[in-house]
């Protein structure tokens, strides 16, 4: 733990308490002193003793308490296949590459504002990075990832220059998914609840809605960064869950990356992913029981009409 290599530590924390952990553990850690050695059998130096503190900052904020958001211990981060709900109450969407195929705009983005930053020496970054390092993500965890040695203040500026600009672009470009407009359809006759979960900003998911025309739809809109830990965790599913009076047995959840499909399947929710921006062995492996090209794939038509909803169940 006590490792110089920061980007071990970090790893370690981080398989054991989650992004958070090393936002924070990060945030503590900038005012250790830069030197690079210890002198032998002379006890721990003072970046020793400053991680040593700061991790003990980190663990006691981190310290497991009963909260709405506690781990669901039942359930492991895309190694369970979940069983399809047997009486389904409530419909929770993704907005980025569910709801609207907005990756396109968001790689051309991120394209552009990493090469302005000089990141990997001004060399664009790949779709394959794209997909592994930034799809799915909050843009405090790129930055912690990608900028290290950005402070708050710096990863909030470009956070909001790349969200602006995306909004920008965006504006005349998206659309709902192919057969959204059906399922919604679907979703009011069958008299479910529904609810969108987005690790996205406010700004840019209530944007993404307005474009669409969904805004209204949805009566709750639950952010990442607004809850206690953003998707990977499942924080934000619970959370939507909770406040549409519903359980995850009784839900299912429409992701497109495997950020977001690990989220919702360990909050227990029977997961379908969409091949929007990853391929379907990524989405299996973080736990989709369901892979569908679109809302218009007849798969998804088979699995739904195949349900006991509220509707038809009374």
């Amino acid at each position: 733990v006590f490792s110089q290599n920061l980007d071990t530590r970090n790893a370690m924390l981080v398989a054991t308490f989650g992004a958070k952990a090393v936002e924070a553990s990060i945030f503590e850690l900038r005012k250790v002193p830069s030197s690079s050695s210890c002198p032998p059998r002379a006890g721990p130096c003072n970046f020793h003793k400053a991680s040593a503190l700061a991790l003990g900052i980190v663990l006691k904020k981190l310290r497991p308490v009963r909260s709405l958001c506690s781990r669901r211990r039942g359930v492991e981060d895309g190694r369970t296949t979940l069983a399809a709900p047997a009486r389904l109450e409530a419909l929770l969407f993704d907005i980025d590459g569910t709801l609207a195929d907005t990756d396109p705009v968001h790689f051309r983005t991120f394209v552009d504002v990493f090469q302005s930053e000089g990141f990997n020496g001004g060399i664009p970054i790949s779709e394959e990075f794209f997909k592994t390092r930034i799809t799915g993500r909050q843009n405090r965890t790129i930055c912690a990832d990608c900028f290290p040695e950005w402070d708050d203040a710096r990863a909030q500026k470009f956070a909001d220059m790349k969200e602006a600009t995306f909004r920008e672009r965006a504006a005349e470009l998206l659309a709902e998914m192919p057969g959204l407009a059906a399922v919604k359809s679907w979703c009011d006759k069958s008299g479910l609840r529904k609810a969108a979960v987005t690790n996205a900003p406010r700004l840019n998911a209530e944007f993404i809605l307005d474009c669409i025309g969904y805004s209204s739809w949805f009566p709750e809109l639950v952010i990442g960064d607004e809850c206690e830990r953003g998707k990977p965790d499942p924080c934000p599913y619970l959370t939507a869950m909770a406040r549409l009076g519903v359980k995850p047995e009784n839900c299912i959840a429409f992701e497109d990356s495997p950020s977001g499909a690990a989220s919702a399947v360990a909050a227990g929710v029977y997961t379908v992913g969409l091949l929007s921006s990853q391929d379907e062995a990524k989405l299996r492996a973080a736990g989709c029981s369901l892979i569908v090209k679109d809302f218009e794939d007849e798969g998804l038509w088979k699995f739904l009409r195949s349900l006991e909803t509220v509707q038809t169940a009374s």
